[in-house]
């Protein structure tokens, strides 16, 4: 599972804000968003998403937030 490696990125990295969407529960923003497989990762800056990431790889899941917070 990737929940727990999700929260210990959240600790790490209180720069960035992290949220999460249950799809089943909000069909209608994973409609906007594209969202066809879960998990999905979404990086926003300035309300545009600049980054998505699909699948549960605890180590791409750290790159994208490195790369995020360091920008």
């Amino acid at each position: 599972m990737i929940s727990p490696h999700f929260a210990k990125l959240e600790d790490k990295y209180p720069s960035v804000k992290f949220v999460k969407v249950d799809v089943e529960e909000q069909e209608e923003i994973a409609q906007e968003q594209g969202i066809r497989s879960m998990p999905t990762f979404i990086v926003y800056k300035d309300g545009k998403a600049i980054e998505t990431m699909s699948g549960a790889v605890p180590a791409k899941l750290t790159a994208l937030i490195e790369k995020v917070a360091s920008a």
